[in-house]
């Protein structure tokens, strides 16, 4: 997965004070805890941030080797991308590496540590759990109170992984251009419930049933039978 990312447009701070990053990114993401790994104290973050709709959109650059403690994330789900390089990723049920083949999805109901390698680029796009759960209600019909978990690793090497990163390409080529689709909300909105649909479409997790029957009942009655 080769992805060019500048988002320059949308700068929200840079700094190599590693007390600033620490607010600063709790601000807008979640309170944590952060660690050098490799004794050089080398930092150098950047965060460019977009809304689409109410999800969240950032690029986020560390420069050395850190570990980001969030624990649980609460109130959000985080699809994890990177774009450069390379981040472990532990929890209570085991670990994962996430590089240019394989992204996460983390959930709101355990906690996470993420251990960044130097020199990488992530994007993070945060999802507010209502604004998910929202969009279930759209497909089924249904109000839901738990999504549960998905699955955490995302493939971004198969067909449906490579369908949802040509969508975040679209929108963050998008949010460069100050008369793109996400900088209006009546034409934000449908970007934000395609990538929701996309992703409970496809990856796999606790919602998979309901979701896939109500996209097989879009048909016709005379085409499912």
């Amino acid at each position: 997965m080769s992805m060019q990312v500048s988002l320059d447009r949308h700068l929200k701070f840079a700094s190599t004070n590693v007390e600033e990053v620490r607010i600063e990114i709790s601000r807008y993401f979640t309170p944590h805890q952060i660690r050098f790994l490799d004794g050089s104290q080398r930092l150098s973050t950047v965060l460019r941030r977009v809304h689409v709709g109410q999800l969240a959109v950032n690029v986020l650059e560390y420069g050395g080797s850190v570990m980001i403690d969030p624990g649980a994330l609460d109130d959000f789900y985080l699809i994890h991308i990177n774009v450069r390089g390379e981040c472990e990723l532990t929890h209570p049920g085991g670990h994962m590496t996430i590089n240019a083949g394989r992204a996460a999805i983390c959930g709101p109901s355990r906690p996470y540590r993420f251990w960044w390698h130097p020199n990488s680029q992530v994007v993070a796009i945060q999802i507010p759990k209502d604004r998910l759960a929202g969009q279930v209600a759209r497909l089924t019909g249904h109000t839901v109170t738990d999504l549960g978990d998905f699955d955490l690793a995302i493939d971004l090497e198969g067909d449906q992984g490579k369908a949802l990163m040509n969508l975040v390409r679209y929108i963050l080529n998008d949010a460069e251009n100050p008369a793109g689709l996400t900088s209006f909300r009546a034409t934000a909105l449908p970007l934000e419930q395609t990538l929701l649909s996309t992703l409970l479409r496809f990856q796999p997790g606790s919602h998979q049933d309901a979701i896939s029957y109500s996209f097989a009942s879009v048909a016709p009655g005379y085409v499912r039978r």
